[in-house]
C-alpha cells in the first residue's frame, strides 16, 4: 500500500485538536451537537452499526445509561445558557405561527426578515404578561433553517431540499473520502436545526465541497452532455469564448460596484458613530442603488436622515426598510420623523409597534411618555412614566438612569400641579 504523505496525515489531527479547543471557548451548543453527530456517523461507519448494536443488546444496561446521559445533557445544554434557549422557543413559536400563514408556497425570498418582527410584536400584544419577555429581541434569522425555509418557500420548498439532499447522500458508496464528506453535511445540517449556517460564507463553501466530493463519485448520472463534441465546431467554440469573456467581464464590474458600495456603506457608518450625519448620508447616496433592496442598509440610511430631521426622506426610506427587515429601529426612526411633522397618531403607532416588538426595553416606553405629554395626555403620559419605573434594565448604562430622572421628574411635576 502507497505510503501516505507526512503532511497528510499530520493535518487532519491539527485539524482536530483545534476544533477540541475552539469549540468549548465558543460555548455553542449547536455546534458541538453538529460535531457529536458526524463523529457517530463516522464511528459507524468504522466499526459497523450492526456490529455496535449487536453488542449494545447483549448488554442492555447500557441503553439505560445511554438514556440518563442524553437527558442529562440536555439538560446542562439548556441550563447553561437558558436564556439563549428560551429566546429560540419563543422565535420557533413565533415562526410556525408565521409559516402557518403561507403553508403552500411561503412568503417568498426575504420573507422572515420582512414579517417575523411583526408577528413577535402581535403575540406579545395579545399575551402581555408572557414568560419570554424577557428574552425577546430584533430577530434576523430564525435559528433553525428549515424553519426559515418553510416560512420562505412553504412545504413544497421544504419538500424539494429533502428530496435534493437525499439524492446526495444516497450513494452507497462508503471509502472513507465519502464517509467524511457525508458526515460533514451530517454536521451541517444538525447544527442548522439550532443556528443559520447557510449565512455563514464558510459553511456554505463547506456544504458545496462536501456535495462536490459525493458527486464526483456517484456513477449514476440522471442527465448526460458531450460537451467535448459541442465545442469541436468552431462557431460554438468562438459563441461561448465570448459569452464567457462577456460574463467575466460583468462579474469584475459587479464585484467592484459591491467593492466600493460596502467601503462606502462603512464610511457611512464611521461617521454616524462620530456624529457627522452629513458627510454619512453622503456616502450613504454614493450606495444608495447598489444596496436599495438590503434592510440593513435602509435601515442605517433611514435613521441617518431622521437624525438630520429630513423627514419625508427618512420616512420613504425607512418604510422600505419595514418591508424588507422591520426592527425596532426602523419603528423608532419612523415615529421620530412621524412626530416631527406633526402625525402624532402615526408616531404613536410606531412607538407601540417598537415597545411591542421588544417589550423590555425602556425606550419605547420614554418617547411615548414623552409624546403623551407633548399632546397634552396627560394621564397616558403619566402611565407610560411608570410603566418605565417597574422595568429592569437589561443593562444599566448612563441612558436608563437618565431616562428613569426624567420620568420621576415628569411624575412629580404633575404631583405638584394637582
Amino acid at each position: 500500500m502507497k505510503k501516505l504523505p507526512q503532511l497528510v496525515v499530520v493535518l487532519p489531527k491539527i485539524c482536530l485538536l483545534l476544533t477540541l479547543i475552539t469549540i468549548p471557548a465558543t460555548q455553542s451548543r449547536a455546534a458541538l451537537l453538529g460535531i457529536v453527530a458526524g463523529s457517530l456517523y463516522v464511528l459507524s461507519k468504522k466499526y459497523e452499526f450492526a456490529n455496535i448494536k449487536k453488542y449494545l443488546d447483549q448488554y442492555r444496561i447500557i441503553y439505560v445509561f445511554l438514556t440518563i446521559f442524553i437527558i442529562g445533557a440536555a439538560w446542562l445544554g439548556y441550563s447553561l445558557k437558558n436564556d439563549s434557549a428560551d429566546g429560540r422557543f419563543l422565535i420557533w413559536k413565533n415562526s410556525i405561527q408565521l409559516g402557518s400563514d403561507n403553508f403552500f408556497f411561503g412568503s417568498g425570498h426575504g420573507g422572515f426578515q420582512a414579517n417575523y418582527m411583526n408577528q413577535q410584536a402581535e403575540y406579545f400584544r395579545s399575551s402581555p404578561e408572557s414568560k419570554y419577555i424577557a428574552v425577546a429581541d430584533n430577530v434576523q434569522f430564525a435559528f433553525n433553517e428549515f424553519l426559515q425555509l418553510f416560512i420562505e418557500e412553504g412545504i413544497l420548498g421544504i419538500l424539494l431540499v429533502i428530496v435534493a439532499i437525499l439524492s446526495i447522500v444516497s450513494t452507497k458508496n462508503n471509502s472513507p473520502i465519502i464517509v467524511g464528506a457525508k458526515s460533514g453535511i451530517l454536521s451541517i445540517l444538525v447544527f442548522s436545526l439550532f443556528s443559520y449556517p447557510m449565512q455563514i460564507l464558510p459553511l456554505q463553501l463547506n456544504l458545496v465541497l462536501f456535495t462536490a466530493i459525493i458527486a464526483s463519485y456517484q456513477t449514476k448520472s440522471y442527465f448526460c452532455f458531450n460537451f467535448s463534441s459541442l465545442i469541436k465546431k468552431s462557431i460554438v467554440k468562438y459563441v461561448i469564448i465570448v459569452c464567457l469573456l462577456t460574463i467575466c467581464i460583468w462579474g469584475a464590474a459587479r464585484i467592484k460596484e459591491l467593492y466600493n458600495g460596502y467601503k462606502s456603506w462603512a464610511t457611512a457608518g464611521h461617521y454616524y458613530r462620530l456624529g457627522n450625519y452629513k458627510m454619512a448620508v453622503a456616502n450613504f447616496e454614493k450606495a444608495k442603488f447598489i444596496f436599495e433592496d438590503n434592510g440593513a442598509f435602509l435601515t442605517q440610511y433611514g435613521k441617518t436622515l431622521s437624525m438630520l430631521q429630513r423627514n419625508n426622506d427618512a420616512l420613504t426610506t425607512l418604510e422600505k426598510a419595514a418591508k424588507k427587515s422591520n426592527s425596532t429601529v426602523v419603528q423608532i426612526g419612523l415615529g421620530d420623523s412621524y412626530r416631527r411633522l406633526g402625525a402624532y397618531k402615526l408616531a404613536e403607532k410606531s412607538y407601540l409597534t417598537a415597545y411591542y416588538m421588544v417589550p423590555s426595553r425602556m425606550y419605547p416606553l420614554y418617547l411615548l411618555a414623552n409624546l403623551y405629554q407633548e399632546t397634552g395626555k396627560h394621564n397616558l403620559a403619566t402611565e407610560m412614566a411608570k410603566a418605565l419605573l417597574r422595568k429592569h434594565a437589561k443593562i444599566e448604562s448612563e441612558a436608563t438612569n437618565q431616562m428613569r430622572e426624567e420620568m420621576n421628574r415628569l411624575l412629580q411635576e404633575k404631583d405638584d400641579n394637582r
